[in-house]
C-alpha cells in the first residue's frame, strides 16, 4: 500500500504524519509539525508548509486533512423512507432548519445510514464545516502543491 499524508490541522499549527496503513497495523515514517501562532495567510501557511515537507523529505500528491472537531458540525437526521436521488435535496432542507448559519456559509455532505428492515424512515448522518475554513485548508494545500 502506498503512503498516506494526513495532517492534523489545530489553531496553533499543522501536524503532518506520512506512513501507511495496514488491515491491523499503522506505521508512520516521518512527521513535521509546521507553526501557525504567527498568523499570515492560507497561502504563506502553504509556503511553511511547501518548505517543511520538501525539509522533511515528505512528498505527497494528495492529503487527508482532520479538521478540529469545534469546527465541525453532525446531525443524525431522520426523514421519510424516500428513494437516493431525493436524499440531496431533503438533506439541505434539514440543514437549513438546524444549523444556526445560512446554509450557503457551510460546506454540507451527508451519508445515508443502513436502511432499517420495516421502517418507514431513514437516517442521515447530516455534516458540516464553514467554508472560510474549507477555502482556507483548499488555498494552503493547492500552495503546497498537494
Amino acid at each position: 500500500m502506498s503512503d498516506l499524508l494526513v495532517i492534523e490541522w489545530d489553531r496553533s499549527h499543522l501536524l503532518v504524519a506520512q506512513g501507511s496503513a495496514r488491515s491491523n497495523s499503522v506505521k508512520i515514517s516521518k512527521a513535521v509539525s509546521v507553526d501557525r501562532e504567527n498568523g499570515g495567510t492560507p497561502g504563506e501557511l502553504g509556503q511553511s508548509l511547501k518548505r517543511a515537507l520538501s525539509t522533511s523529505g515528505i512528498a505527497a500528491g494528495e492529503a487527508i486533512v482532520v479538521l478540529p472537531r469545534q469546527l465541525v458540525t453532525i446531525h443524525r437526521v431522520t426523514l421519510p423512507n424516500i428513494s437516493d436521488d431525493e436524499i440531496p435535496t431533503m438533506a439541505r432542507l434539514q440543514a437549513a432548519t438546524r444549523l444556526t448559519v445560512p446554509v450557503e456559509s457551510v460546506c454540507l455532505d451527508f451519508v445515508p445510514l443502513p436502511l432499517k428492515a420495516g421502517e418507514n424512515t431513514r437516517d442521515i448522518l447530516l455534516v458540516s464545516v464553514p467554508q472560510k475554513y474549507v477555502n482556507d485548508v483548499r488555498t494552503t494545500l493547492q500552495t503546497a502543491g498537494l
